[in-house]
């Protein structure tokens, strides 16, 4: 006698912070947490970065591109879905900071969101007179390709890489240059001959990126220190 199969599964809906676009997800399934434990167990980040992309598109609705969505998008939904999918809390050990001795703490998810500058995107900065730059927010999928050549790089060559992908637009007064279709040599020659303060501009706006953050308080088990800290970013959560 063939086995029954389960597919009676709650559906859920969410707001993807960087577009308003709202769509209904399903708890992911034995066989999607199989994948993700299996990518964590690798500690390899690209196999990491594309499991998690694999499991929003596979308990997502309809069509979602999730190519086009930026690293804190696929942050944000990903503990949505973990929220509904495995508990509405995440256990941490973090350390004390005057002791250092590790205590657990519980985080609600639900109280885990995208704080930073929303309206940064397609933000201008001038170089000089006749040059400026549009900037974006990197996607998830240009992150997930980046880590895949990052064996062997430097973290200076790492953040370069990183600020190669904020610039969408290099404005002329002639003309407009798709930025991420020029040659990487062209790129980084670009990139080379700019001054601290262009670069910093782009840096401030790498900084103010939106991105997961939670504010944290606990007092130690060891010493009994009152501790505050802030977490950024999924891996400071998972």
């Amino acid at each position: 006698m063939a086995l029954p199969k389960l597919n009676d599964q709650p559906k859920y809906e969410l707001t993807i912070p960087s577009t308003q676009q709202k769509i209904r997800f399903r708890p992911f399934l034995v066989k999607e947490e199989k994948v993700l434990l299996l990518a964590m167990e690798s500690k390899d980040e690209t196999q990491i970065l594309s499991s998690i992309i694999d499991t929003i598109q596979a308990c997502a609705e309809g069509e979602l591109n999730t190519s086009k969505l930026t690293t804190f998008d696929i942050e944000f939904m990903f503990t949505q879905l973990r929220s509904r999918s495995v508990g509405e809390n995440v256990k941490l050990s973090l350390a004390c900071g005057e002791c250092e001795e590790p205590n657990e703490v519980s985080v609600p998810i639900d109280n885990i969101d995208v704080q930073g500058n929303m309206n940064s995107e397609g933000s201008i900065i001038e170089l000089n007179s006749d040059i400026s730059l549009q900037l974006q927010w990197p996607t998830y999928s240009n992150v997930v390709n980046e880590s895949k050549a990052l064996s062997g790089k430097s973290s200076s060559e790492s953040t370069f890489d990183m600020i190669k992908m904020c610039i969408k637009t290099v404005i002329t007064d002639e003309e407009r240059i798709d930025f991420a279709s020029e040659s990487k040599v062209d790129q980084d020659n670009f990139i080379n001959s700019m001054n601290t303060n262009d670069l910093n501009g782009i840096k401030d706006f790498m900084e103010d990126m939106p991105t997961l953050k939670h504010d944290v308080k606990f007092v130690c088990h060891s010493c009994n220190k009152d501790n505050e800290m802030t977490l950024s970013g999924m891996q400071d959560f998972f």
